[in-house]
């Protein structure tokens, strides 16, 4: 509920147009009790953002290319 609620400081009025966002954050997040991601517990990988697939990947995950993304 945090990072819903940093998201939203000034923007009270529009959250439910947000929560695709903050989902695709939040499943991108490595969790502190699993130390992986949502996505990497449900898909067992992670997805590429927009932004990786615009200007490249700068994790640190090896299975993490660009093709992958495709």
């Amino acid at each position: 509920m945090r990072m819903v609620r940093a998201f939203l400081v000034g923007e009270q009025d529009a959250w439910d147009e947000n929560l695709g966002c903050l989902a695709g954050a939040y499943r991108c997040t490595i969790q502190e009790s699993t130390r992986l991601s949502p996505n990497m517990l449900v898909l067992g990988r992670e997805v590429c953002m927009p932004a990786e697939v615009i200007f490249g990947s700068a994790s640190s995950v090896p299975s993490l290319t660009i093709s992958n993304c495709n």
